[in-house]
């Protein structure tokens, strides 16, 4: 049993790198686990506005809090308990959360996709920073998309 266990935590343990990565792990964590609940009791561009105010982990720059928090959020989501909420949608508004982007403007995108070959609509989620891309689908993908506004009520 606890060689299971130990087995199951290995990515997140290979992702932490000293004791201020396992506080932002540990906070991720909690986001990842507290952030349905919060959704469903505000509206969701009243939510991700919150998000893009919230305090972030301090960077050296864009770049390396990217990796930071994605090489830890992947670590998160790989263990059994967080399984069934890593999906794009989880990924994309950890990095929202987290992401220290300078005076950058982070921004998560929202959008869906009918294919062809199947009648319903699957959803993507995305991110970027300054209307860059840094996390989400294939360029190809992309043009297949299409976003779904979401606006700050008045």
């Amino acid at each position: 049993m606890v060689r299971r266990w130990w087995r199951s935590t290995a990515a997140l343990r290979a992702a932490v790198r000293g004791p201020a990565d396992f506080v932002l792990a540990a906070r991720i964590a909690a986001f990842v686990v507290a952030a349905p609940r919060e959704l469903a009791r505000a509206d969701v561009a009243s939510y991700l506005e919150d998000l893009r105010r919230a305090p972030r982990p301090h960077a050296g720059d864009r770049d390396a809090s990217q990796q930071r928090v994605v090489r830890l959020r992947n670590g998160v989501l790989s263990l059994p308990w967080f399984w069934r909420r890593n999906n794009c949608y989880v990924r994309a508004l950890v990095l929202c959360r987290f992401l220290d982007a300078g005076s950058g403007v982070v921004r998560i995108h929202i959008g869906i996709e009918q294919r062809e070959t199947d009648a319903h609509l699957h959803g993507h989620a995305w991110v970027t920073v300054d209307a860059k891309l840094i996390e989400g689908p294939e360029g190809v993908l992309l043009e297949r998309l299409r976003e779904i506004p979401v606006h700050a009520r008045r």
